[in-house]
């Protein structure tokens, strides 16, 4: 029993000590601190800075305010451009992610290779790699045409028979067909990124005469190579943007 009634008086105590926290949601930069017998309203802190933005001038804009920035460095690589804001910090961030143009995804699509009657294969020079300088290699795919033909004979002697059959397959202007062409495109459709990530891919192209179709493929290493190209040009474009702010490649 006496064990008890002191357990009692202990929580008793504890509770006289405990912190209680209430808010207000129509005074939300406020909050209402009672600790024992204590009451006091404190400052609710501004939450961390984690922003998003989309353009390149909006991440020099973040990297050079002075309020914001305190000292900052920044990351880049394929998916996205960080501000760190305060590199002795390291807790608030500016991001921007990186958006890849549906051409270079219609070229990531090519890396394998794929195969395309001569249609399908206008359609997607038109339709997915327009603006890409391939309108000489579209022209010149217009006017291909697969033929085939069989010549059989056969001669019976004395005692031997043969038969033969021959198969000519031909693809009629082929000879206008280039073995590579080039698609310029950027790599990035974000504001300030399009002619700063503007790079050069090579495909190639393989008339299939047995299977009557044309195979499109990137060359290899080229989807890569335009994508560190891209890199490149972005970190020498904020270097120059922000002297002497760190810029690194990379993410944070």
């Amino acid at each position: 029993m006496l064990a008890k009634f002191a357990e009692y008086i202990v929580g008793l105590g504890k509770q006289s000590q405990a912190t209680d926290i209430t808010t207000v949601p129509s005074i939300p930069d406020k909050v209402f601190v009672r600790h024992g017998e204590t009451y006091a309203v404190e400052d609710v802190p501004p939450p961390r800075r984690n922003h998003t933005v989309w353009g390149f001038a909006d991440v020099t804009a973040a990297a050079t305010d002075a309020d914001m920035a305190k000292a900052p460095e920044l990351y880049h690589d394929h998916g996205e451009i960080v501000v760190v804001l305060d590199r002795n910090d390291r807790r608030d961030h500016v991001t921007a992610p990186l958006i890849e143009t549906d051409r270079l995804t219609t070229l990531q699509s090519l890396a394998d290779g794929k195969r395309f009657t001569v249609r399908d294969a206008v359609k997607l020079l038109r339709f997915d790699l327009h603006g890409t300088g391939v309108d000489s290699v579209i022209s010149a795919i217009r006017k291909i045409d697969f033929t085939r033909k069989s010549d059989g004979g056969a001669s019976v002697d004395h005692g031997r028979e043969t038969l033969g059959r021959s198969v000519e397959a031909a693809v009629q202007q082929a000879d206008s067909i280039p073995e590579e062409f080039r698609v310029t495109t950027p790599v990035y459709s974000n504001p300030g990124l399009k002619d700063l990530s503007t790079v050069t891919v090579r495909c190639g192209v393989y008339l299939d005469m047995q299977g009557e179709c044309i195979e499109i493929r990137v060359l290899a290493d080229e989807i890569q190579g335009a994508i560190c190209a891209a890199q490149t040009a972005i970190g020498d474009a904020l270097c120059a943007a922000l002297p002497g702010v760190p810029v690194f490649g990379g993410r944070p």
